[in-house]
C-alpha cells in the first residue's frame, strides 16, 4: 500500500511540474522512431606521403542491413606533429566524401579519425587511421 499512495504523489508531483524526472544513460537521439539502422564507417587515405606533398581522405558510410543510403554528417579529425589539428564537417547524403588535406609539411605521425553522425533513424559510426609524413628527400 505504501508503495501505491508513494507511487500516486510522485505522478501527482512531477504532472504539476514540482519533481523532474531524470535518467543518467544517454538518449539514442538518431532512432526515435520505429526504424534503426547500424552503419559503417570506411576511411580510407595513403599509408604514407612525403612531406610538402597532399594526401586525400576518403570516407564512405554504408548500412550494415538493407538498401537504405544513410543521411547525416561526417566530421573528420587530424592530429598530427607540433600541434597541428583539423576539422572538416561533411553532410553525408549517400555519395562519398573525398577531401584534400592540403600540404602536410611537418614529417611524423598524424592520426585521422572519420565520424559519422546519423541523422533520425541511424546509428553513429567512426572508423581510424594513421597517415606517416616522411621526410622530404
Amino acid at each position: 500500500m505504501k508503495k501505491l499512495v508513494a507511487g500516486l504523489f510522485t505522478a501527482i508531483l512531477t504532472t504539476a511540474g514540482f519533481v523532474a524526472v531524470t535518467s543518467s544513460v544517454p538518449a539514442h537521439a538518431q532512432c526515435t522512431g520505429y526504424v534503426c539502422n547500424s552503419t559503417a564507417t570506411n576511411m580510407t587515405s595513403p599509408k604514407s606521403v612525403t612531406a610538402g606533398k597532399a594526401a586525400k581522405v576518403r570516407v564512405m558510410v554504408t548500412t550494415r542491413a538493407g538498401n537504405v543510403e544513410p543521411r547525416g554528417d561526417v566530421i573528420l579529425t587530424v592530429d598530427g606533429p607540433g600541434g597541428y589539428g583539423r576539422k572538416f564537417r561533411f553532410a553525408f547524403n549517400g555519395d562519398r566524401v573525398v577531401t584534400n588535406l592540403g600540404k602536410l609539411t611537418k614529417p611524423g605521425r598524424y592520426k585521422l579519425e572519420a565520424r559519422f553522425f546519423g541523422d533520425e533513424g541511424f546509428l553513429n559510426s567512426s572508423d581510424k587511421g594513421t597517415l606517416t609524413v616522411k621526410k622530404d628527400r
